[in-house]
This record gives structure tokens, C-alpha cells and sequence, in this order.
């Protein structure tokens, strides 16, 4: 990625400047690049990369719909809004993706905690769905604070995944302003 300043006059970028430019992050050529040494790990996380931020986006989109829901004071969720029906879609199609994804021995923990990670979205989503059929405000109490609790599991489980070194994080400051989208490698060799 060519490293550009800001314009002169103070000016926002146009849209065909470098700044916005992207590199790709999650081919197996820049996680091997980044300290991993198994071609069939750099394979793995390289397609793991994109599960990954699907399953965190997700996590966003529940917690949201939750968030607007608790704060509104209604007894349902109103689940018909688009971001839940997207989220539940995308979150159908991550787990088809990560059922088929082949992990390599070595990183049979981490695929295990992706797939925990993905079952407890669809429990929280699931328990989302029925929360509007829940007779009595302790029962819906109840079922609310056991989808915190769900999402809560999900964000600590995207922590434990996460490999830096490979780009699989849940938040991306790689392209911050401040670092010119430089990216640190390490010069050791890595294992998940």
C-alpha cells in the first residue's frame, strides 16, 4: 500500500485516493508473512479470517437489536427489523461455511472454540426469537439476562480467537489514521 498524506488544503480524500485502499489480509502469502510457519495453519486462518469477522459483526447486529429493545421498554423484541433477519441469515451461512472449513491437528482448539462461538450466537439468537412469547416480567428478565450472558460468552471467545498475527481480531486498528496501515510483523515463528 503506497502511504499518502492528507491533502494540503485540509480537504477530505477524494475516493479514488490511496488512502482507502485496503491491502488483503487474510491470504495465506501475508499471514506466513506475519510469523506462521505451518502452510496448512497460514490455510486454515486464512480461511477462518473471514468466519471470524462475520461471527463478530453478528455479535454486533444481536447486541444492538437487544440494546434498542431493553432500552425501548416494549415486552417483545420486535424481531422483524432487517438487522436481526440479517444477522440470523448471516449467521445460518457462517455456520454452513465453518462446518465445511478443514482444520489442520494443530489447530483443532481454535476451530472448536469458532464453532462454540457460533453455537452460542445461534442460542442467543434463538432465545431472542421466543423471548416475546415469555408470559410474566421475570420470566422475560430471565431470558434477557441469559442472552447478555450468551453474547457475553461470544465477545470473551472472539478474544480467545484471535490471532493478531494473522489478522483476526475484533477490532481491526491495522489501518488506523496513525499507522499508515503498516503492520507489524514479528520476526518469530507462530502456533495457534
Amino acid at each position: 500500500m503506497t502511504r499518502t498524506h492528507a491533502p494540503k488544503n485540509g480537504a477530505i480524500h477524494d475516493a479514488q485516493c490511496g488512502v482507502w485502499e485496503i491491502p488483503e489480509t487474510s491470504s495465506v502469502d501475508v499471514i506466513l508473512e506475519g510469523g506462521y510457519r505451518d502452510e496448512a495453519i497460514a490455510s486454515y486462518l486464512a480461511q477462518a479470517s473471514p468466519l471470524y469477522n462475520a461471527l463478530s459483526r453478528i455479535l454486533a447486529q444481536l447486541s444492538g437489536v437487544l440494546l434498542l429493545a431493553t432500552t425501548r421498554g416494549h415486552r417483545d423484541l420486535s424481531l422483524d427489523h432487517a438487522i436481526y433477519t440479517t444477522a440470523v441469515e448471516q449467521l445460518t451461512e457462517a455456520r454452513e461455511r465453518l462446518r465445511a472449513l478443514k482444520a489442520p491437528a494443530a489447530a483443532s482448539r481454535h476451530y472448536t472454540a469458532l464453532q462454540d462461538l457460533a453455537g452460542c450466537l445461534a442460542e442467543a439468537a434463538e432465545k431472542m426469537d421466543s423471548l416475546s412469547a415469555l408470559l410474566g416480567q421475570q420470566a422475560r428478565d430471565d431470558a434477557k439476562h441469559e442472552i447478555i450472558r450468551k453474547l457475553h460468552v461470544v465477545q470473551r471467545l472472539l478474544i480467545a480467537t484471535a490471532e493478531p498475527d494473522a489478522n483476526i481480531t475484533p477490532v481491526d486498528f491495522s489501518h488506523a489514521c496513525c499507522t499508515c496501515g503498516a503492520s507489524h510483523t514479528g520476526g518469530s515463528e507462530k502456533n495457534i
